[in-house]
Formats: C-alpha cells, structure tokens, sequence
C-alpha cells in the first residue's frame, strides 16, 4: 500500500511531466506562427546593419555575376530608411557618399513635410515564407536540436492533400516543403528551410531557402540570415543563383532619440 507521501510525490511527478510536455504540433507551430507576427512590430525599433549578396553562375558553375551592397537601417524621420553605406565590401567612394547624404537629407524633409512613404522601397531578398499557410500543412515531429546553445523542437511541414488540390492557393506554397526549428522555451521560430518540390513556380524543384533568427537583446527574435539557392527564371530561361542577406550589429533605437541631418 502506497502511503501519503509516496501518492504525493507520484502526483507532483505527474503534474510536472505534464507542464513540461509541448503542445500539440498544430497548436506549437500556430503558436510560433503568432509570435513570429507578432515580432515583426517590436522588429521596427531596432537598427542594425545589413549585407546582401547576389550571384549567378552559368551551366558549368562558372561564376557570372557576385555583387554585394551593405546598408545602415536608420530610423529616419520615424520610419525606417536604408542608407547604402559600401559596395563588393569596400566602403563608398566619397562623391557615392556624398549623393547618399543628400539623398537622406532630402528624404528627411520629405517626410517632416508630411510624406511619411518617402524612401520606403521594397528592399533585400523578398521571397515570402509560406508562414500563413502553415494551418494547411501535414505536420510531422523529427526530434529536437541545439541552436546556439538553445534546445529547439524540429517539425517537418508538407502541404496537404486538400491544400494542395486548392487552385486558388499559393503556388509556392503548395510547391514548398518545410523545416521548422522552434525554441522550446519561447514558442519562437529559431531556423526555418524550405525547398521547392514541385514545378508551377520561377523556382526550379531543388531551390533550397533557409532563414535563420537569433534572439536580440533577450525581448525579440530577429532575422540574422537569409539563404537562397537554385535556379530560377530569368525571362526565358532559368539560372543558377545562390543569395545570402545577413543583419547584424542590432540596437535598440530609443523612442526620445532623433536624427539631425546637417
């Protein structure tokens, strides 16, 4: 017969096994999902530095085209602005820098006139994740990782069957298959991949993309790399392309703060 104090201790075990269990994989990865929304508000005030880099390569895997450009994300005027600060890693010349001064001052005017769209341009790699459409998506659980020294559960993602017969749905999603990496502790994307599966998109079947977040100033996750590589169509014809975009040197952009162009 168990006594008092052994039933105790059983039902204490249990209680903590069963907080300590994750949720069930659609509401983890609707959990994420939210939270990755979520981000992207608290994303808007911090500034960083950003690295893009492009290049193609012809059917032999010889390179035709490597161009890099960074950017200082300021926020200007209240808004975010992209100031071009080098090019192939070295830093603009002086009369390049000089044209960017004055493009920042006359943005600045712009929008202390009332123009709060002025120099808001789509910028850096912007193919979308099929983060909305993960409700449609087969999941399955793969284990677990360690990600920069934080534990993260893996969940591969496949479209489903009445998903993918929806004809109205996004192509690339239904052309997409996922990897999730979820940080156990704060519900939050930490790694996502996606390749491209089937035909239907500018993205050749093989196309791999991976984004990768890192948690910043311990209040919010942001993208610290962007990775693109594959064929994908150019006009006519397809080429090998391979892209990386990575941000870093994060800070916290103080609300009292204000930049003063000279």
């Amino acid at each position: 017969m168990r006594t008092i104090r052994q039933s105790s201790v059983l039902l204490t075990t249990a209680i903590a096994a069963l907080a300590s269990d994750p949720l069930p994989l659609h509401d983890l990865v609707a959990k994420a999902a939210e939270n990755y929304q979520a981000g992207k508000a608290l994303a808007a005030n911090f500034t960083y530095t950003e690295t893009i880099r492009n290049q193609n390569f012809d059917s032999h895997g010889g390179r035709t085209l490597d161009i890099s450009d960074t950017f200082e994300i300021l926020i200007l005027e209240g808004a975010p602005y992209y100031r071009h600060t080098g090019h192939n890693g070295k830093p603009l010349p002086p009369r390049e820098n000089q044209k960017e001064e004055a493009k920042m001052r006359n943005v600045a005017g712009q929008r202390r006139a009332g123009d709060r769209a002025a120099g808001i341009y789509p910028h850096g790699i912007t193919i979308g994740l099929p983060i909305p459409d993960l409700p449609n998506f087969d999941l399955h659980a793969s284990g677990e990782a360690t990600l920069d020294g934080r534990r993260a559960y893996v969940i591969d993602a496949v479209p489903s069957a009445w998903f993918m017969a929806d004809a109205s749905a996004d192509p690339l999603a239904k052309a997409s298959q996922l990897r999730l990496w979820i940080d156990e502790q704060d519900t939050q994307f930490a790694k996502i991949r996606a390749e491209v599966v089937h035909a239907g998109t500018r993205y050749r079947p093989g196309v791999v993309i991976e984004v990768d977040y890192e948690k910043v100033r311990d209040e919010v996750w942001l993208m610290k790399q962007f990775h693109f590589k594959g064929e994908v169509a150019e006009g006519s014809h397809f080429v090998e392309a391979e892209a990386e975009q990575q941000c870093y040197n994060f800070r916290k952009f103080a609300a009292e703060s204000k930049i003063v162009n000279q």
